[in-house]
């Protein structure tokens, strides 16, 4: 859908654990302060890390991860010099 972002948690398996849907002018930064909130923490609270691409680096996206609990956001990046779609491992 055109002008809409989506935010998706969820674990290994793949399962849908929350959904955010927002405009799509807002920064991937400033919408995993929307997915990773105290609401998604009581819900979830084993969660302990959280995988992210490289669109969540930032301190933005890791203060929101901070504010909601004690979770540990580790941004999994793509090898240097790949080109085309890699599948990266854990995200």
């Amino acid at each position: 859908m055109k002008g809409v972002k989506y935010h998706v948690l969820v674990d290994t398996l793949g399962l849908l654990l929350s959904i955010v849907v927002h405009v799509a002018n807002l920064q991937d930064r400033e919408g995993a302060a929307l997915v990773l909130d105290r609401r998604t923490r009581a819900l979830f609270p084993f969660l302990g890390t959280i995988f992210a691409d490289a669109g969540y680096q930032g301190p933005r996206a890791a203060s929101a991860a901070r504010r909601s609990g004690r979770w540990q956001l580790h941004i999994v990046r793509r090898a240097e010099g790949t080109r085309g779609f890699v599948v990266l491992p854990k995200r």
